[in-house]
């Protein structure tokens, strides 16, 4: 009984959603008249490596930057 009603509801569920239809939205601007735009990213990254090598521990400095 429950296998029927849970078949019955995802029938339901799928009709309905089958009819449903999304409007389409221009999300693009106009140009503004004399305006510009600047971006600017930077990052920068520190950290170390722990490796073993001949059984010793060995630690890595790493730093890095980017633009």
């Amino acid at each position: 009984m429950a296998l029927w009603r849970n078949l019955a509801s995802l029938g339901i569920v799928m009709a309905f959603t089958a009819t449903v239809q999304a409007q389409a939205v221009s999300l693009g601007e106009a140009p503004l008249v004399d305006s510009y735009c600047h971006v600017q990213l930077s990052m920068s990254l520190s950290g170390s490596l722990k490796l073993q090598q001949n059984g010793k521990d060995v630690e890595l400095k790493e730093t890095v930057t980017a633009a």
